[in-house]
């Protein structure tokens, strides 16, 4: 979804006073009527085939060489005409629906909710036309919908919660860029439009500090009072119990290793079933190497709980992701890089950050592992 589609301000200007675009009826018709008529379209299909194979089926099963190829371009001709038809037939009503709409102001907000940002006013989702608000930034909105529904055709920030927010960029240095490599001659005509755009820029892209970092603590898992620790340079109670947790539970299980290691071994002697030297080599490179991987792990995570302390790093974040495996087994992980550092995040601190906005991280110094991160002012 782009999200300045919702921010048009010809659309909100109209919606203002109670009226839809042409773009917002048509991006409704297809907002409603997406993935319905699935079924019916095979159905329909399906006795259109049979009818065709009850009446020209010998005829088709005459045909030879690259003629054999008509069939298939029959079946895909009759699904694509069925898919056309059912939609259109979907549309009818959805038409008549969006003809007969009002809009409705609701005053509502931007936050992160699961695993993405949603649009919520009176304490319920909205949809929006123009697809998911997942690309949207936290802040208080105006939201304009179909009256008595959750369909949002667009959205505008009020004036004063413009001035108190913050935006991942400076849109006047933006703009200043460009007129430096504009000829003199253009430059008053660029003023202009690049003034339209600023304040049109301003309107979408600024955003809630304080929503952003109410995000990023839900996403990450971090309190307020452990923000405030971490400020101070040290671990807060629950930081030290959970990486004290993390690093029983590497204990465990790399002495679970090593103990299965040992007792094969042992088992292999006392009943005189010895392996050659490359097994031997194989059995202990993989479950003692596992086995002291994991304990050294254990040891990092107490070796930053008896120092107590946090170290910060700041600037701007951008985030990336990497893949290991393949198909099915494949798996995404997800990541934070400032200052030629990276962070392992969850896929919902992923998707909670803004990039392009400067960030403290605060992390533990052995582990390197990302305690609690803030937004901060200027970019």
């Amino acid at each position: 979804m782009s999200a300045s589609q919702l921010f048009d301000s010809t659309s909100v200007s109209a919606n203002r006073h109670g009226e839809l675009t042409h773009e917002q009826q048509n991006a409704y018709v297809n907002a409603s009527t997406s993935g319905k008529g699935g079924w019916l379209t095979l159905a329909l299909a399906g006795v259109i085939i049979v009818v065709i194979v009850l009446e020209f089926g010998r005829q088709l099963a005459k045909l030879q060489g690259a003629a054999q190829i008509l069939g298939f371009a029959i079946i895909i001709g009759v699904l694509v005409v069925c898919s056309l038809l059912v939609s259109r037939l979907y549309a009818i009503p959805a038409r008549a629906r969006i003809a007969r709409a009002h809009v409705e102001r609701k005053q509502g907000q931007v936050v992160f909710q699961g695993d993405e940002y949603r649009a919520i006013a009176d304490g319920k989702p909205l949809n929006s036309i123009f697809g998911d608000t997942s690309h949207l930034l936290p802040g208080s909105y105006v939201f304009y919908c179909l009256t008595g529904t959750r369909w949002l055709v667009s959205m505008e920030k009020l004036p004063d919660e413009i001035q108190g927010s913050a935006m991942p960029f400076d849109p006047d240095q933006v703009a200043d860029q460009i007129a430096e490599r504009i000829p003199d001659k253009y430059k008053e005509m660029f003023a202009d439009v690049a003034a339209q755009k600023i304040e049109s820029m301003k309107r979408e892209s600024s955003f809630d500090l304080n929503g952003l970092r109410a995000a990023l603590a839900s996403a990450i898992g971090f309190s307020a009072e452990s923000l405030e620790a971490n400020r101070q340079g040290k671990l807060s109670h629950n930081q030290k119990r959970g990486l004290r947790r993390q690093g029983g539970s590497y204990l465990r299980y790399g002495l679970l290793f090593l103990i299965f290691l040992v007792a094969f071994l042992a088992y292999s002697v006392i009943n005189h079933k010895p392996l050659d030297l490359g097994g031997y080599l194989a059995v202990i490179v993989f479950f003692g190497g596992i086995g002291l991987v994991l304990i050294y792990l254990s040891y990092r995570d107490s070796a930053d709980i008896r120092r107590g302390i946090v170290e910060m790093t700041e600037g701007s974040v951008h985030k990336f992701t990497r893949s290991s495996g393949g198909g099915r087994s494949s798996h995404t992980y997800h990541y934070y890089g400032i200052n030629n550092m990276s962070f392992e995040v969850g896929h919902a601190g992923y998707e909670a950050l803004i990039e392009h906005v400067n960030y403290r991280i605060y992390y533990t110094p052995t582990s390197k592992k990302l305690m609690s991160i803030e937004p901060i002012t200027g970019t």
